[in-house]
């Protein structure tokens, strides 16, 4: 016997129902493979056996591009992923996979796989989740992208940041012989003379008789002194005989110097009553030092410098703090800042940081190097 019409007419609308459902759902199961086969990158699902090793449960499309290889075979492969790994990166590789299983974390990972068909060498971005099923048994669902063009040129970045450090290093030491034999050079060869020129003036004064020719002689003798003096300033810019002395003597002299010419207080204070280092350490903290009251003198506006020299066991600390208008943040990034890239560049060669700031109440040039250099080593290059 025939269901009554009503129930036929319900019953037909449930399954009107059911089959909208179904194509629903097969559109947006379609939509998800769409989607996820245009994405950068393999997705997949993974889930790990008792004994710690990883089973890819279900791989993209993306697995063509990234591996050279369908997703069927690496899905049928053991160990897809670790047996692709290059041997340098294998340790951390194992460490971040038994991790993710013993503690059922997320797992993620970047480092480096061979693909044996094409004899290349890839970076690789692993991320993953950890889910649980409603079966109560656990996966993980990620994505591996291929990064190995923007790791390549970040390591080049790098090193070629290096490559300017120790070239600014070598740059630095040529310099610093420069101007050591440019002022000895100064000292005895032109500061010889012009005493020789002085004394032989003397003698010629004490044989002249007329007016007008002791007057010559007089504003020649002025002229000479006047040269002697600026020569002499010359030479102790270059290569200051203070710092043969010690780097505390040499920052105090130029403080006292700076505060004569430039009409600026420049108070010196040190935690330590001296303070060793060797030639090299020494030039970059008074090269730093006679910049940043190079900048006072030329910017600030100021009245006041307050100069902090510290020793501890491992490194050595400067800090100059002037109480003017306060450098302003658009000049710290400006191209033509030689004076600030030069004093982070001479840290940086010595293994340590130059950094300058504006203050609520001026500017602070602060520097700190080891009393040892210890230079970054290079980094490591994609195999």
């Amino acid at each position: 016997m025939s269901a009554p019409a009503g129930q036929q007419k319900a019953m037909a609308m449930m399954r009107a129902e059911a089959r909208q459902d179904r194509f629903a759902l097969e559109e947006a199961l379609a939509s998800f493979k769409a989607a996820v086969s245009n994405m950068p990158g393999m997705v997949f699902e993974m889930e790990f056996a008792a004994d710690g090793t990883s089973t890819l449960i279900t791989v993209s499309e993306g697995a063509r591009d990234l591996f050279h290889t369908t997703p069927e075979l690496l899905m049928h492969d053991p160990d897809a992923i670790g047996s692709r790994v290059v041997p340098e990166d294998l340790t951390l590789f194992m460490q971040s996979r038994k991790a993710a299983f013993l503690m059922q974390i997320d797992w993620n990972w970047t480092g480096r796989i061979h693909i044996a068909e094409m004899n290349e060498v890839k970076w690789i971005d692993l991320r993953s989740k950890v889910r649980r099923r409603a079966d109560t048994s656990t996966c993980w669902d990620g994505i591996v992208l291929n990064i190995t063009r923007s790791r390549v040129a970040d390591i080049k970045a790098r090193r070629a940041h290096e490559e300017l450090g120790r070239l600014t290093k070598h740059v630095d030491t040529v310099e610093e012989q420069q101007r050591n034999h440019i002022a000895r050079e100064i000292h005895d060869e032109l500061g010889g003379t012009l005493t020789a020129i002085k004394i032989m003036l003397n003698r010629l004064n004490a044989e002249l008789t007329g007016a007008k020719a002791l007057q010559l002689v007089q504003a020649t003798a002025d002229l000479v002194d006047s040269t002697i003096d600026s020569t002499r300033r010359i030479a102790t810019s270059l290569r200051p005989a203070m710092l043969d002395l010690g780097i505390l003597a040499a920052i105090e002299w130029h403080a006292a110097e700076f505060e004569k010419r430039i009409d600026i207080k420049c108070q010196v204070t040190c935690g330590s009553e001296e303070i060793e280092l060797d030639r090299k350490h020494s030039s970059v903290v008074f090269r730093t030092f006679q910049e940043a009251l190079t900048n006072v003198a030329k910017h600030a506006n100021a009245t006041r410098v307050d100069v902090e020299l510290d020793a501890h066991e491992d490194y050595v600390t400067l800090q100059v703090h002037d109480n003017g208008c306060g450098i302003g943040s658009g000049d710290l990034d400006k191209p033509q800042a030689f004076g600030i890239l030069g004093m982070q560049e001479r840290a940086r060669s010595l293994g340590g940081q130059a950094s300058v700031e504006r203050t609520h109440n001026g500017t602070k040039v602060m520097l700190r190097i080891p009393r040892v250099s210890s230079p970054q080593p290079l980094s490591q290059e994609p195999a």
